[in-house]
């Protein structure tokens, strides 16, 4: 309901498509590790995953919260190499 009312319903829509492949893939082949990997494919491949994960990578575990740890070339998610 959050999503809806702050005006993303794209995130939701998403957040449900990587919910019903993790789901679909756990019942129809009864093994949550399988689930759990096909889940997290459709999150880097559908979601916000590449995005996510590229902004961990450039930042460490000692950087203070309060500093913005992606660099000014790497935000907007554009990085090199990434075809969009």
């Amino acid at each position: 309901m959050l999503l809806i009312q702050s005006g993303q319903p794209g995130k939701l829509r998403q957040e449900i498509v990587i919910a019903m492949v993790t789901a679909l893939v756990i019942l129809g082949m009864k093994k949550a590790h399988y689930g759990a990997m096909s889940g997290w494919m459709a999150w880097v491949v559908y979601g916000d995953g590449v995005k996510e994960l590229r902004e961990w990578i450039f930042c460490s575990s000692s950087v203070p919260e309060d500093i913005d740890c992606v660099p000014e070339e790497h935000k907007g998610g554009h990085y090199p190499g990434l075809v969009a």
